[in-house]
């Protein structure tokens, strides 16, 4: 785990939520959707493991339960961790 520069840049503290989600890229809810699995969240903010790297400054939107509103978020980063597993921070927007 890493703290330092990148915990001084965050706008809100974050909080452990090992948590399956669903998500597809906005304006497509319709579509297939694929899965992550959060790490971290936040009112501002989401970090996920993912099975697809996400381009950054895509909008996605998740699907089911989140314990913040609201449901769309812009991804940040988003980097390979291993083999077919990245990892992703995203910005909630409104």
């Amino acid at each position: 785990m890493r703290f330092g520069s990148d915990h001084e840049k965050r706008k809100a503290p974050r909080y452990a939520y090992p948590k399956v989600v669903r998500y597809s890229a906005a304006g497509h809810e319709q579509e297939a959707s694929c899965r992550g699995v959060v790490t971290n969240i936040s009112r501002t903010g989401i970090s996920l493991y993912i099975y697809t790297i996400l381009p950054e400054g895509e909008l996605i939107t998740f699907q089911g339960d989140l314990p913040v509103e609201p449901r769309h978020a812009m991804v940040i980063w988003s980097r390979e961790v291993s083999k077919d597993l990245f990892q992703a921070g995203l910005e909630f927007t409104n």
